[in-house]
Parts: C-alpha cells; sequence; structure tokens
C-alpha cells in the first residue's frame, strides 16, 4: 500500500478545503467505474484520490469543474429523447453528472408498478382480496369518485384546514362522491371531524391494505393527495393526480402531465377539482399522458442487468 499525506497534496491544491471536496469527488469517480490513473497497490478510493492529485495524473482544474457540475440542478432539456420506458430519465442523468460511469446506469422504472399491476391481476381471479369496498362501490354507484389521501406534516394546521374546507366544497356538488381513507394522526382526524361532519357522499374510512387501495384507485375518476407514492401509482391507472404540495420529490410526473402540483390553497384546490371534473379535453390530457415511472415489467429489467453482470 502506498503512502500519501495532505502534505503530499498542498502543493497541487493550496486550500485544504478544496482539496477535500475534490479528493472526494474523485473517489466518487473511481466508485462510480472511472479508470485509475496510478496503480491501485491496495489503497481504498479515497487515498487513490488524493494520490492521484499529489502525482498530477489528474488536473485539480477538472476535479473542480467537476464538483460545481454535480452541485448544479438538473434540469430536462426538450430535445432529451425518451428511454426505453418512456422517461426522460432526469434521475440518470443526474447520475451521469455525478460522474458515475454510464455503462452502470440502467433505467428499469420503479418495482412498486409492478406490484401494482400483479395486484390487479390478483383481484381479477379474486375480487374478494379487496371485497371491502363492495358497499362503497354501491353506495357511491353513479357517482364521480375523488379518492382522498392527506398526511404530510407540512401540511398540518392551515393547509389541513384548507383541504378540509376544499372538500366540504366539492362535496356539494350532486354528481361527485370522495373516498377518503383517513390516516390515524390526529392533526388530520380533528381537521376533517371538524370541517367535514357526516356527510352522506363523503366516506371517511380506516387506511387500506394494498389490494384494497388499488380497487380505490379503480373506482376513482381523480386522485387527490400529497403522498408520493400516489403520484406513482395513480397514472399506471390513467387516472390524474393533484398533489396538494408545492414541491414534489416526484418531478417526472410533473413534467410528463400525469401530475399537477397544487399546493393547499381551497379556491386552488376546488377550482383544479372542478376543472377535471367539466372540462373532459383537460382530463384527458392528464389521463393519456404516459406514465414515467414504469410499465410494470421493471423487475424483468433488473433481473436481466444483475443476471447480465454475472455473466449468466
Amino acid at each position: 500500500m502506498a503512502r500519501v499525506t495532505v502534505e503530499d497534496c498542498v502543493d497541487k491544491v493550496s486550500n485544504r478545503f478544496d482539496l477535500v471536496l475534490f479528493a472526494a469527488q474523485r473517489a466518487r469517480q473511481i466508485s462510480g467505474g472511472a479508470d485509475l490513473t496510478i496503480d491501485r497497490d491496495r489503497d481504498k478510493n479515497p487515498v487513490v484520490a488524493l494520490r492521484e492529485i499529489a502525482e498530477e495524473t489528474v488536473k485539480p482544474k477538472h476535479l473542480e469543474e467537476s464538483v460545481v457540475s454535480s452541485l448544479q440542478k438538473v434540469q430536462i432539456d426538450d430535445e432529451d429523447e425518451a428511454d426505453d420506458i418512456g422517461s426522460l430519465a432526469a434521475s440518470a442523468e443526474a447520475l451521469r453528472r455525478e460522474n458515475i460511469a454510464p455503462a452502470t446506469i440502467h433505467v428499469t422504472g420503479n418495482t412498486v408498478i409492478d406490484a401494482l399491476h400483479a395486484t390487479r391481476t390478483k383481484l381479477a381471479a379474486d375480487p374478494t382480496l379487496a371485497s371491502g369496498l363492495d358497499g362503497i362501490a354501491q353506495r357511491f354507484a353513479g357517482k364521480r369518485i375523488i379518492l382522498v389521501t392527506t398526511h404530510r406534516r407540512e401540511n398540518f394546521g392551515g393547509g389541513m384546514d384548507n383541504i378540509a374546507h376544499a372538500l366540504a366544497r366539492i362535496a356539494a356538488r350532486d354528481d361527485v362522491a370522495i373516498l377518503f381513507p383517513m390516516h390515524p394522526n390526529p392533526n388530520v382526524v380533528e381537521a376533517m371531524n371538524r370541517v367535514l361532519g357526516d356527510r352522506p357522499n363523503i366516506a371517511r374510512i380506516d387506511p387500506l391494505d394494498y389490494p384494497h387501495f388499488i380497487r380505490a384507485l379503480e373506482l376513482c375518476e381523480i386522485a387527490l393527495t400529497d403522498s408520493g407514492g400516489v403520484q406513482e401509482e395513480a397514472p399506471a391507472l390513467a387516472k390524474p393526480v393533484l398533489v396538494m404540495r408545492e414541491t414534489t420529490e416526484r418531478p417526472e410526473g410533473v413534467a410528463a402531465g400525469t401530475a399537477k402540483l397544487i399546493g393547499t390553497d381551497a379556491e386552488r384546490i376546488v377550482s383544479e377539482i372542478s376543472t377535471l371534473l367539466d372540462d373532459k379535453g383537460t382530463y384527458q390530457s392528464m389521463a393519456r399522458a404516459h406514465n414515467p415511472f414504469g410499465d410494470g415489467h421493471a423487475s424483468g429489467r433488473i433481473a436481466k442487468v444483475i443476471a447480465d453482470g454475472f455473466g449468466c
């Protein structure tokens, strides 16, 4: 094993903070599959990175540019082409910007969509797996069902009150019913109890297991949510998603048009729901948008990547 100290590198990078940043960036590059410029000599990646800097086989200027690039926000280029599952793969591009070797990046889709389709197949074979919603289906027959889920901490307080008041106004429509598997958090329960009370076209029910939740998605026309998973699952069933948040960790859905960020302003919620209910064109544009999170074949792609990696 080779010996290297910080002192061996400071004449190449005088600022020690910069040296740490550059060495860490180079170590990540090596971990991602970048070719070594010196013999490893059984050293770990951070040590190899320092040795490369000390021996000037990598240029600090290039490492600085790589650090800056990795900190930049990834923006989808309008000219980007879709990948094999139809998304713009911004996540894959983010990895490439981190200098992860492109050959090691595989866009597979999310296995949750595989689970959704597998559950639908099981439900088709055995409807009793979700028979707990039979009464709801009968009660709301002929109604346009809106599936609601809300539980995020940032919406507690005023945001939750706004959501409750919006639901009350939406429920005033004769053609609408609201199916609301309600989170047991007191911040949610108190606001909903206080504002909604008992309304014949609002079903506030206990949280659902997965087969029942998939059936709830199938029953609904629109998903109104502040949760993350629903943003991936609902589009797989061609259900538009209105997201009661200002930001989302799943921007692919917003970019694809399957989801829309609307926040928690009551007027905005009512307006966006009304638009989807009353404007067929707007509804269809969201319902027909391609789901960027997968097509139900992610597990097969992952298995193939693993098998190919082991030469199977």
